[in-house]
């Protein structure tokens, strides 16, 4: 699929542009779980690498895993996705002379000298391709996402251990039960695993208290925000610097806050689990980009929160 077309910034491209960014499936720590349904705790493996946490803050992919695969099946997962997903998103947009045939999945030789943090000679894969023709000019826009080999060199480093899980709790046969009676315990707010952002406790002045008192997660794909556990809906609407929020009251005590949502799916007085979606993912607010901004507080919102998150769920992973 390779085609004899060379784009130069000085030859055929007419103007270009190109972006990098770690927003999206970029991870620098993979943490793969074990499960062990018979104790209530699965063995963990971690691969990470050290460097770009320091360069991006911490971006955590979870997975679980087969019951009976050994450490060396879990070293080479972690290792293998932590590859592939410890990249910059490079993203490259060329406006050229429009040359027929071209379209997307064809191999293009591109050469610019200087193209923001690196110099690019190499063949890409065209992702998109638009051509425009009127009677006096033919044109294409093209579109190259990629890597370089310089993004896959980097130290690895590895940490075993264990957490809790959640377990599921067989439906007795003919029950009433409610869903929000059913789902005890508590899970993440994003069950198709997640990443964070930024961490509770992180220092900075772009917090009114000086520090980070909750924690931000984003980067899941469904984008779905689910309640972290069993309880009642205070809260729900425009709530400040938290954008569209949701506020829920857990049958154990603790107040679960989830700011910047671009939905709200859960109205005050509903009784939600850690089975109900209650909203989607945002920007709304004092958000610099799409996340979910997660407080958890005892008895009643009180800013700033003492309460670690992620500790907090951690801690209570059962049903």
């Amino acid at each position: 699929m390779r085609l004899k077309l060379v784009l130069k910034a000085t030859v055929l491209v007419s103007s270009y542009s190109y972006l990098t960014s770690i927003d999206d499936k970029v991870y620098n720590y993979v943490k793969l779980l074990k499960p062990d349904a018979a104790i209530g705790r699965g063995e963990t493996y971690v691969a990470k690498s050290d460097e770009t946490i320091a360069r991006w803050g911490f971006l955590q992919l979870y997975q679980r895993v087969n019951e009976d695969w050994n450490e060396a099946q879990m070293r080479e997962q972690a290792k293998n996705l932590l590859s592939a997903h410890n990249r910059l998103k490079r993203t490259l947009r060329l406006e050229a002379i429009g040359v027929p045939g071209v379209r997307a999945g064809h191999g293009i030789r591109v050469e610019i000298a200087k193209l923001g943090d690196i110099a690019l000679s190499d063949w890409l894969v065209a992702d998109r391709v638009t051509h425009t023709v009127d009677p006096y000019r033919h044109s294409m826009a093209l579109e190259f996402v990629f890597s370089t080999a310089a993004d896959g060199r980097f130290a690895i480093s590895y940490d075993r251990g264990s957490e809790a899980i959640a377990q599921k709790t067989p439906s007795k046969t003919g029950s009433s039960e409610s869903g929000a009676a059913a789902g005890g315990g508590y899970l993440y707010p994003h069950h198709q695993g997640y990443r964070i952002t930024c961490p509770y406790g992180k220092k900075g002045s772009a917090w009114a208290a000086g520090w980070h008192s909750g924690t931000d997660f984003v980067g899941t794909g469904s984008k779905k925000v689910y309640a972290i556990a069993a309880g009642k809906v205070t809260k729900a609407g425009w709530d400040g610097s938290y954008g569209k929020s949701i506020r829920i009251l857990h049958d154990d005590g603790y107040l679960s806050l989830y700011g910047h949502l671009s939905e709200i799916r859960a109205a005050v007085g509903r009784r939600v689990d850690k089975n109900t979606v209650i909203g989607v993912e945002g920007s709304t607010g004092n958000a610099s980009g799409s996340h979910l901004h997660l407080e958890v507080h005892k008895g009643k919102y009180k800013y700033p929160s003492p309460i670690d998150p992620v500790s907090h769920i951690k801690s209570r992973l059962k049903r």
